[in-house]
């Protein structure tokens, strides 16, 4: 309570002006919070009342200045105690946060306050509120608790700080005679907000706990740092004509406050999730004595007990545009989508996957995965829900399935998890082993919109705010991913097949959009055959997501010989090729219906192809062939979601010289001409037209393919609109194959 001489409470008020000014502030007081109340929908509402002024500083003394150092009359000093003032605090504890109001009646005026919450030494809530607060040490001398004082060595304000390291460092020291049985008393506060009250002494505040301030000072004291709190502006004209708190008129005056911060970010300290009991406290902002003797000594003012709840809470921000394939960490206290992805522009776009089907998702839980759809502007999602207490259960019908890690913080390796089946359970390597699920996983790459495998599934970790495609063999199974701090992640990479042979090698084929990108890798294993070699050879696509292009290699003649009925393909391992060809069917389409998606297909590196192998890629849309040696890039145009197939043939390159035979040259009408020409072997071409002087007057066919046989080229003379005049003219046809062969064949043309 507070100290009775201090205030004064028996002395009598000798300024008739100012019993007359303070009846009519105490008759305006209901009508006052009738209009202001503490906090809509409060979890908490209390009342606060006069209390120890050496809370949490023992040597607490009151000031009596206003903010810009101007003394109070020493009749309010005389008369004015915090019985004559009505505060309440309401608080909610929605998201996982404590925010509220503070509304305020015949405060101080002019005056700055700090907004606290304190513990009580030795219980949960008292240490929470120190590793985001201050610590207020006491040492015990043998009879009494003595030497108290703030810690004060906030380091550079990340936590655990150095007064935190203090702290656990000195607080199970054990003193047999003190009434704790230890030597160090900690008392903890946080100082969450502050404020200046007006010229009677009124105040209506919304706050957060969101920060963490070290003390107040004013702009004229020191200079407002970056990481410092709000300025908080106050102009006013004290006169007794205004509030009897004055004795003389100071004129007007403006000043501005600020929170020195104790620890960062500001604007981003939050209460950790728990049970509180504790005292929210109004304490005097004394500015480090500024003033003189009246200056004061960081004195509470008025308290109460109050107890809330606070649910752990989780943020993530979206700041890619796109789709993301995503999960939550918490069970949210409001599952709808719209309140978990509040953040982000609504209503939200979300699917989830279910019986083998994307599916709209207005609900949203922990345990599985969903693709959100973030916008230009991205955005932040704040969860607030319960966190597990055991592993995350994740039920898995036969097929694919998106998991998420079901922890707020950390990655989880997908071999940490366990699988259960029915009453038995095994961890994830022997359930692959046991054929329960297949040994991969995939993850979405947000910055290139495109899928990453990772094989085995030990290469992949299950990270907070991401989802995973896994894959399921049997029904009946749940995956357990691990509550709890987990195991340092460690690095584990797919197995490669190491230095490629004539028997074992591996070529990429991508294609590129600016949609996204997709690829697949064609492969041949001395152990492989033609068909289902199993998850180790042959490995799946999941299903395509709902944006870019996707590319896959297609089997469905493998739907009765996979355990899910797989027809779509990432990696399809083959025998050595010999002398047939060996040929992967192939399809690309777009995810979305568009006006003409610009497709790229290429093959990046083709080193690990053998000398004695060519690839040739077919368009069986167009039956044009491409030579990839020659040339690694073919280009097309995905009209809607129409597929387009492909087939890439791989086969042994031919022997003996590479020859062009009966090569003859035919005009045409429009001055154009006709080349006919036979290969003996693939090549690609390219003819030079020249004028009896020997001068080009025109090149065709760069790049053009032929095949074994008989094949034309079209040239169309050197100008679209012009044809050659007459004369004798040299055509020259030159082919060279994917080997560096080459062969040469001249003609000649008289026009008339």
């Amino acid at each position: 309570m507070l100290e009775e001489g201090r205030f004064g409470r028996g002395a009598a008020i000798s300024d008739r002006p100012l019993q007359s000014a303070c009846r009519a502030w105490r008759a305006v007081i209901a009508a006052f919070l009738l209009i202001c109340p503490a906090a809509g929908g409060a979890d908490v509402s209390v009342w606060l009342t006069d209390t120890d002024s050496g809370l949490t500083s023992p040597a607490g003394s009151y000031r009596w200045l206003d903010v810009a150092d101007q003394a109070f009359s020493a009749a309010y000093q005389s008369s004015y105690n915090y019985t004559q003032a009505t505060v309440q605090v309401g608080c909610q504890t929605d998201g996982g946060l404590l925010r509220g109001r503070l509304t305020a009646l015949n405060l101080k005026p002019n005056f700055a306050y700090q907004l606290k919450l304190a513990g009580t030494a030795g219980t949960a809530t008292n240490e929470r509120l120190g590793l985001v607060g201050r610590w207020w040490q006491e040492e015990w001398s043998g009879s009494a608790w003595v030497n108290g004082w703030n810690l004060n060595d906030k380091g550079d304000g990340v936590s655990p700080s150095p007064n935190d390291d203090a702290y656990f460092a000195r607080r199970d020291m054990v003193d047999a005679t003190s009434p704790t049985g230890k030597h160090y008393r900690y008392t903890a506060y946080l100082v969450l907000d502050y404020f200046v009250t007006d010229s009677l002494g009124n105040a209506v505040v919304d706050f957060e706990a969101n920060s963490s301030y070290h003390v107040l000072w004013t702009t004229a004291q020191r200079t407002h740092e970056a990481n410092d709190g709000p300025l908080r502006t106050a102009t006013f004209d004290p006169s007794p004509a205004v509030h009897p708190a004055y004795a003389q008129d100071y004129g007007s005056r403006t000043v501005t406050v600020f929170g020195e911060w104790e620890r960062l970010p500001t604007g981003g300290v939050y209460l950790p999730p728990g049970d509180y009991t504790c005292q929210v406290i109004l304490t005097e902002e004394s500015f480090h004595g500024s003033g003189g003797a009246l200056a004061g000594g960081w004195a509470a003012a008025m308290g109460a007990d109050v107890q809330f709840t606070l649910l752990p809470r989780a943020e993530h921000s979206f700041t890619r545009a796109g789709w993301t394939l995503t999960s939550v960490p918490l069970e949210p206290v409001d599952p709808a989508a719209t309140a978990v992805f509040a953040g982000l522009p609504n209503p939200p776009v979300v699917y989830g996957w279910a019986a083998g089907h994307y599916v709209w998702q207005p609900d949203i839980h922990r345990g599985p995965g969903y693709w959100l759809l973030v916008s230009p502007a991205g955005g932040t999602a704040n969860l607030s829900g319960s966190e597990a207490t055991g592993a995350t259960a994740y039920p898995c019908a036969a097929g694919w399935g998106i998991v998420g890690s079901g922890r707020t913080t950390g990655q989880t390796p997908l071999g940490y998890c366990q699988v259960r089946r029915f009453s038995e359970t095994k961890n994830w390597e022997t359930a692959a082993a046991a054929g329960w699920v297949a040994d991969l996983a995939y993850t979405w790459d947000d910055a290139g919109q495109a899928y990453v495998l990772h094989k085995p599934a030990s290469a992949c970790t299950l990270a907070a705010w991401q989802g995973t495609w896994v894959l399921a063999l049997v029904d009946g199974l749940t995956l357990l991913t691990p509550a709890g701090k987990a195991r340092p992640s460690r690095t584990t990479r797919a197995p490669v097949s190491g230095v490629a042979t004539m028997e074992s090698w591996s070529v990429t084929l991508e294609a590129s959009s600016r949609a996204g990108t997709d690829s697949v890798a064609l492969q041949v294993h001395p152990d492989a055959t033609d068909g289902f070699d199993g998850y180790l050879r042959d490995t799946p696509k999941p299903p395509p997501a709902p944006t870019g292009v996707t590319l896959e290699i297609l089997h469905p003649d493998w739907r009765t010989g996979t355990p899910t009925g797989e027809t779509r393909f990432q990696t399809d391992a083959r025998a050595p090729v010999s002398a047939s060809p060996a040929v992967w069917n192939l399809q690309v389409h777009a995810a979305q219906a568009n006006g003409g998606l610009e497709v790229v297909l290429t093959t990046p590196d083709l080193t690990h192809l053998p000398n004695h192998l060519t690839a040739t890629l077919v368009d069986l849309e167009t039956r044009k062939t491409q030579y990839l040696r020659t040339t690694r890039s073919y280009q097309l145009v995905l009209s809607g979601e129409v597929p387009r197939r492909f087939q890439l043939v791989v086969e042994p390159r031919s022997t003996g010289a590479l020859r062009i035979g009966a090569l003859a040259a035919v005009p045409t009408r429009g001055g154009s001409l006709t080349l006919q020409y036979t290969l003996n072997k693939p090549a690609t071409v390219q003819a030079q037209v020249r004028s009896a002087s020997g001068r080009v007057v025109g090149t065709s066919g760069t790049g053009q393919t032929g095949g074994a046989g008989v094949n034309t080229l079209v040239w169309r003379g050197r100008l679209a609109t012009q044809a050659l005049p007459r004369g004798m003219y040299t055509v020259e046809l030159t082919a060279r194959t994917d080997e560096g062969q080459a062969a040469k064949q001249v003609t000649t043309l008289r026009l008339n």
